[in-house]
């Protein structure tokens, strides 16, 4: 599973990464630095992209604010052991049991320098506790309504999706839901999975063409039959 995950962005961890673990998917996550924003100080902006309504702009505009705030915890860590921002972000990542690797957007050598530094860093629970403590939840429209964008506007020429069935796990919440609209906006049959069958059910009847499937129900569709 290649998702968004990183300090800055762990909505992934309410229905993904457990589903992942429990089926044994490896997560790649992309992202791992936020671009950019987990290796300097809060208040130093990155380097803007050309486009201010492009993908990478848009996913972290409208949190700025809460993000600040783990971004300075980030740096408290970073300064009391002595390294670099992103040696610490990534030693975060690379303590969680789910996660198989990062995805290190390199484009420099003392970037890969510090993705390979990082794989020695071990993080104490406090430390891990003082890194999460102030996240605060993302709104999926921050992130949705920019992929939603980028999405529509290349799917004529990637592939027409109408009437294609397609699975879509963690569909309750964040960018499952997102995705999930998107998809039945053009015209895909959906087949939805969610831990509520509540809110399940609820969807099936807002998305046209969807059903639920409960938890428990994907892995025995994903698996070949000579593995059950």
């Amino acid at each position: 599973m290649q998702n968004h995950y990183n300090l800055l962005y762990r909505e992934e961890e309410r229905e993904m990464m457990a589903f992942c673990r429990s089926e044994g998917i490896g997560v790649i996550p992309w992202s791992p630095l936020a671009r950019g924003r987990l290796t300097r100080h809060g208040r130093a902006k990155p380097q803007a992209l050309p486009d201010p309504t492009s993908f990478g702009n848009g996913m972290y505009s409208r949190t700025e604010a809460s993000d600040r705030k783990v971004v300075d915890r980030l740096g408290q860590v970073a300064e009391h052991r002595g390294l670099p921002y992103a040696q610490i972000a990534l030693a975060w990542m690379l303590s969680k049991p789910f996660i198989t690797a990062p995805i290190v957007g390199a484009t420099k050598p003392h970037h890969l320098a510090d993705a390979l530094a990082a794989l020695s860093v071990r993080l104490t629970a406090d430390e891990i506790s003082t890194l999460e403590e102030l996240y605060e939840p993302h709104p999926s429209s921050a992130l949705a309504e920019t992929a939603g964008r980028h999405r529509i506007r290349l799917k004529d020429d990637v592939m027409d999706i109408k009437d294609r069935v397609v699975l879509v796990t963690g569909a309750s919440t964040g960018i499952g839901l997102a995705a999930s609209r998107l998809l039945a906006k053009n015209g895909a049959k959906l087949a939805l999975n969610a831990r509520s069958e509540d809110k399940l059910e609820q969807l099936s009847k807002e998305l046209p063409g969807s059903a639920g499937l409960p938890g428990g129900h994907v892995g025995r569709i994903c698996r070949p039959q000579n593995d059950r």
